[in-house]
């Protein structure tokens, strides 16, 4: 019976909501060094390389957002529907 009762989803799914919610500021941050690369593309000797830099940065952030949003939504989908179970029980 312990099935229907996940207190340890519950513990992951904060867990990733507190992952969530950092993820966002850090994308503007990484979003805002980006364009300040792209600003000073004539005056900047490094731009290729710093450009592909926080290019990656970007994508593994994004992978990032995107797996732990995914991860989120399902056990908020599992603990919604053991509770829903329990309350109809």
């Amino acid at each position: 019976m312990s099935y229907y009762a996940p207190k340890i989803l519950a513990v992951f799914t904060f867990f990733t909501a507190i992952v969530n919610s950092f993820s966002f500021p850090i994308l503007g941050l990484i979003t805002s060094k980006f364009q300040f690369i792209m600003f000073t593309q004539p005056f900047n000797p490094d731009f290729v390389k710093q450009r592909n830099d926080w290019l990656i940065y970007w994508c593994i952030l994004c992978s990032v957002i995107g797996t732990f949003n995914a991860i989120e939504r399902i056990l908020i989908g599992v603990c919604g529907e053991n509770l829903t179970f329990n309350v109809r029980g």
